[in-house]
């Protein structure tokens, strides 16, 4: 019939809205951690600075 949708599979954030909606806390607490974690690695990433060999590369090193 027209306007029905098909019968498949259906993509994954189907599943993971029902579950979102079934388990609120657990689905917020997930989320915090996610950002936990991210922003921890990020932080982590940015820990090492360039030296002055790294400033004379390329054309900033040519100007």
């Amino acid at each position: 019939m027209e306007g029905e949708p098909e019968m498949g599979r259906r993509p994954v954030t189907v599943p993971l809205a029902r579950w979102s909606a079934e388990h609120p806390w657990r689905a917020i607490a997930l989320w915090v951690i996610f950002v936990a974690v991210y922003f921890v690695g990020g932080n982590a990433a940015g820990l090492t600075e360039a030296t002055d060999e790294d400033m004379a590369i390329g054309e900033a090193g040519r100007a």
